[in-house]
């Protein structure tokens, strides 16, 4: 299985841990599915550091009611 078919059920899995209202299943779910976009981001060759930019960029338009550029 790919890392991105990994990802894909990791994050309905975590949805269904959700609905369940199950908090050790959704931790569970929730750190199978970080590790594996940690896998596909180093499979496409992105930085995690690009993501938690990308982050901070997001939060602080909104915060100042700025449009990205």
């Amino acid at each position: 299985m790919t890392a991105k078919e990994k990802v894909g059920e990791e994050a309905i899995e975590t949805v269904i841990a959700a609905k369940n209202r199950d908090k050790n299943e959704i931790v569970n779910e929730t750190s199978d599915l970080l590790y594996h976009l940690l896998v596909m981001l180093a499979e496409q060759e992105i930085e995690i550091k690009e993501v938690v930019d990308k982050l901070i960029e997001r939060h602080y338009d909104r915060s100042k009611n700025v449009s990205p550029d």
